[in-house]
């Protein structure tokens, strides 16, 4: 699969085959490409927390609770939460660096989960100020990214 295959393909993944086990090599490629995304400008500003449901439980509890309890969120089997670490820094227009930094890692991310056949969805509805409870205080999350296994037909 190319890039634009995998752009034609892509769709959010919003049921997920609960508890299922995801190979560590899909994990390690899926944020290797996270890494590899450019930044707006300077160097990096973003963070990446891995909360795997398998071996860690209650940590991957936490995290979907501060998603609104989300069934697909409950369901994936890994939740990488994408944060800034820099958010004072801002561009000319105004907007903070590490928001442009995240998306574009979270974007490249889709893709490569994509072309690897794992479901995938890009979460944006949580409680900030919960997840950073979880994930800790000096990183400001901008998105999870919520990986499992698709049910067929997805």
């Amino acid at each position: 699969m190319d890039v634009r295959d995998a752009i034609q393909a892509r769709k959010s993944c919003r049921d997920f085959i609960d508890t299922a086990f995801m190979k560590q090599s899909d994990i390690d490629l899926i944020l290797e490409a996270g890494k590899r995304a450019p930044y707006a400008s300077g160097g990096p500003r973003r963070a990446f927390k891995v909360v795997k449901k398998i071996g860690n439980l209650l940590g991957h509890k936490s995290v979907t609770e501060c998603c609104n309890n989300q069934k697909h969120v409950r369901n994936s089997a890994v939740l990488v939460v994408v944060s800034g670490t820099d958010i004072k820094t801002k561009l000319q227009s105004g907007f903070p660096k590490f928001v442009h930094d995240c998306d574009a890692a979270m974007t490249q991310m889709i893709l490569q989960a994509t072309e690897l056949d794992v479901g995938n969805c890009w979460i944006g509805h949580f409680s900030t100020p919960a997840l950073q409870k979880v994930i800790g205080e000096d990183l400001r999350p901008v998105a999870v990214l919520a990986l499992g296994l698709k049910r067929r037909g997805m």
